[in-house]
C-alpha cells in the first residue's frame, strides 16, 4: 500500500500534457537525448538533484534521497537548473507505467511521501522533469531504504557503495475470476514488479581507476572495461561506475565464456549512468571493417544497465548463445542497435532508436535484429526512428517477441521501414510467436511475414502503417501461419491472405467487421493511446489463447481492457 501524499499543489493542477507518451523502459530512456536505462539523465543542458527534507527536533534536515534511510513522512525536493515547466513524481514505479502520485508546476518542485504501509527495505522515487522549452522529459530514479525496529537490515560493507534493487519484470496478472471492465477514465493500477537481487561484484571499473589495480573494489577499480574483459571467469560480475567510456570492445577482447548457472555479467553499477561511446571512430555503417562497440564470439554473458551510442558500426553484436541484454539503450549507431547470431538469447527492457547506416542509405540498421539462431526472446523492447526496421527476425527460428513497441522506422533511402519483419522469406517454417505487441507509423508494413511461413501472431495492435497492417500472405509449400485477436486500424488493408491455404485467421478486427475499434485515443501523447474505450466492440471479442484476460473472453489487440498492461512503452 502506497501512501504518497502528493505535492503542494492540488491534483487538479496536474498538467502532464504531451509528456505522458511513452513509459516503462521507453519513457525512462527513449525520451532522453543521451539516454540510458531507467533513471538515467542527460548529461548536457542542465542538471538536477533529488533531495529529501524532514523536520527533526524543530529543525529542517536536508539530504540526498539516493541511498538515504528514512521513515515517517518526508518531502521530496527536485532542484534543477533546466528551466523546468513540470515535474512528475512516481513512487516504486521506475518504468512509470502508472499515474504519478504528484505533479508540481512551480519551483521549488516538491512532493510529500509517507512510508506508512511501505514494506521495510528499498524503494524508489522516479522524477520526470519536463523542460519549459517543450523538449522531452529528463528522468532520474533515486533509491531509499525504509528501516524499522521490527525489520532490521544486514549491515553493509562501508567500503563499497550501496547497491539498490530495482524492478526486473512486471508480474503477469493471474487468470483469476473474470472481472468487469473498469472505467476508462481510471485505468487499473499497474502491477508492482518484484525487486531483483543484484549480484555481488567481482571486479570494478571506473573512469578514475587504473588498469594496474586489482579491480577488486570500488577504490581499486580498473580504468577500462577491456581490462575487466581480459580477466573475467565464469560467474564473475563486473560493476562499471558511472561515466563515459570510449572503448571498442571487439571480439579479440573477450577470451572466456560463461557457463550454465555461471554467466559472466557486465553491468553498469545500479543507480549510475554508464555510457560506452564510439564517436572517436569513423562512421562505417555495415562495412565489415567498422568495429562494433561490443562484439562477442563467446557464450553466457549478461549485459545490463548500459547505454551504447555513436558506434562506427553496430552497437552490440553477439555471435554466441545464452546471452542476456537487459536495460540497455542503443542510439545514434551506424548499424544495428542489437545484432544476434546464436541460440537462446534474451533481449528485454531495451530501447533502440535513431540507428542509421550512412554508408548504404539506411539499409541494415535495425533496432534489434536476430539474424540467425533458434529460441531467442525479445521482450519489452521499444524500437523507433531506425533507418531500416524496428524488429527483424531475418533467418532465425522459433523466436518469441512479446510486449514490444515498434514505430516510425524506415528513415533511410534504402531502409525497408518494417515495424516487425518476421522472416527473410527462406524459412518455410520459422516458428515465431508474435504476441501483445504494438506497431504504428512505420514507413512500410507494421507486421510482415516477409515471405516466411509457420508464424503465430495474436493480440497485436497495428495503427497507421505506411503500407499494410499485417502483411501475412502465406506461400505454397510453406507451413501454415495463424493470425488471431489482432487489431488493424487506420490502414489501407490488413492484407492477410489465405489464397494459398497457408494462412488461418480468426477473431481479428477485419474478420469481425470492426472497422473502428473505438480506441480511447489515437494521439501518441495520450496515456490512453490505442487502448480500448468502454463499449468497444473489440472487448471480449477474441478467442482464448491460454493467456489471462478479463471479462467473458479475451479482447482484441495488445491491451486487455480491465487488466494491467505490461506492454513496453505503455501509452
Amino acid at each position: 500500500m502506497l501512501h504518497a501524499l502528493g505535492g503542494r499543489r492540488a491534483a487538479s493542477r496536474r498538467d502532464p500534457g504531451p509528456w505522458r507518451a511513452l513509459t516503462l523502459a521507453a519513457l525512462a530512456a527513449l525520451t532522453l537525448a543521451a539516454c540510458s536505462s531507467p533513471g538515467d539523465v542527460e548529461a548536457s543542458g542542465g542538471s538536477f538533484d533529488v533531495v529529501y527534507q524532514v523536520q527533526s527536533g524543530g529543525r529542517l534536515r536536508t539530504g540526498s534521497l539516493d541511498g538515504a534511510t528514512v521513515d515517517g513522512t518526508f518531502t521530496v525536493v527536485v532542484r534543477t537548473n533546466r528551466h523546468a515547466r513540470t515535474v512528475s513524481f512516481y513512487l516504486d514505479d521506475v518504468r512509470r507505467q502508472g499515474e504519478p502520485f504528484a505533479v508540481d508546476t512551480e519551483a521549488p518542485f516538491t512532493a510529500t511521501v509517507s512510508t506508512v504501509g511501505l514494506e521495510p527495505g528499498r524503494h524508489s522515487v522516479t522524477v520526470a522533469v519536463h523542460d519549459a522549452e517543450g523538449r522531452r522529459p529528463h528522468v532520474k530514479t533515486v533509491w531509499f531504504t525504509v528501516e524499522r525496529a521490527d525489520a532490521p537490515t544486514e549491515p553493509s560493507d562501508p567500503s563499497d557503495p550501496e547497491v539498490p534493487s530495482g524492478p526486473e519484470e512486471p508480474t503477469d496478472p493471474g487468470p483469476g475470476d473474470p472481472q468487469e471492465p473498469t472505467d476508462p477514465q481510471e485505468p487499473p493500477a499497474q502491477p508492482k514488479p518484484p525487486a531483483p537481487e543484484y549480484p555481488a561484484p567481482t571486479y570494478w571499473v571506473s573512469t578514475t581507476g587504473d588498469d594496474r589495480n586489482d579491480g577488486r573494489s570500488a577504490a581499486t577499480a580498473f580504468r577500462t572495461i577491456a581490462k575487466a574483459a581480459s580477466v573475467v571467469r565464469p560467474g564473475d560480475v563486473v560493476y562499471i561506475r558511472g561515466g563515459v567510456y570510449r572503448e571498442y570492445l571487439t571480439a579479440d577482447k573477450w577470451k572466456t565464456s560463461g557457463q550454465p548457472g555461471k554467466p559472466i555479467t557486465i553491468m553498469g553499477a545500479p543507480g549510475e549512468t554508464v555510457i560506452i561511446d564510439g564517436s572517436d571512430r569513423k562512421n562505417g555503417g555495415t562495412n565489415p571493417s567498422a568495429p562494433q562497440l561490443i562484439w562477442l564470439r563467446v557464450d553466457w554473458y549478461v549485459f545490463e544497465n548500459l547505454t551504447l551510442r555513436n558506434s562506427a558500426g553496430r552497437a552490440i553484436e553477439l555471435e554466441g548463445s545464452n546471452h542476456v541484454v537487459r536495460n540497455v539503450v542503443t542510439h545514434g549507431n551506424h548499424g544495428d542497435g542489437i545484432y544476434i547470431e546464436g541460440d537462446n538469447n534474451l533481449v528485454e527492457d531495451v530501447v533502440s532508436y535513431d540507428n542509421y547506416s550512412y554508408s548504404n542509405g539506411g539499409d541494415s540498421a535495425d533496432g534489434v535484429k536476430i539474424a540467425y539462431g533458434d529460441g531467442n526472446v525479445i521482450r519489452r523492447v521499444v524500437a523507433y526512428d531506425n533507418s531500416d526496421d524496428g524488429i527483424d527476425l531475418w533467418d532465425s527460428t522459433n523466436s518469441l517477441v512479446e510486449y514490444t513497441v515498434s514505430y516510425r522506422n524506415g528513415r533511410g533511402s534504402t531502409g525497408n521501414g518494417q515495424g516487425f519483419k518476421l522472416s527473410n522469406g527462406k524459412r518455410a517454417n520459422a516458428g515465431h510467436t508474435i504476441r501483445y505487441n504494438v506497431a504504428f507509423s512505420n514507413r512500410a508494413n507494421n507486421f510482415t511475414d516477409n515471405g516466411g511461413g509457420g508464424l503465430l501472431l495474436y493480440n497485436n495492435t497495428s495503427f497507421d502503417a505506411g503500407g499494410r497492417g499485417f502483411s501475412v500472405q502465406g506461400r505454397s509449400g510453406y507451413a501454415e501461419s495463424k493470425v488471431y485477436n489482432n487489431i488493424s486500424f487506420g490502414e489501407t488493408s490488413p492484407a492477410v491472405s489465405s489464397g494459398s491455404g497457408k494462412v488461418t485467421q480468426d477473431r481479428n478486427s477485419w474478420n469481425l467487421g470492426i472497422s473502428d475499434p473505438a480506441f480511447a485515443s489515437t494521439d501518441p501523447s495520450s496515456s490512453r493511446f490505442l487502448r480500448l474505450s468502454s463499449g468497444s466492440k473489440a472487448i471480449d471479442a477474441g478467442r482464448d489463447m491460454g493467456q489471462p484476460y478479463a471479462g467473458k473472453a479475451p479482447d482484441l489487440g495488445a491491451y486487455e481492457y480491465g487488466l494491467p498492461s505490461i506492454v513496453a512503452g505503455a501509452f
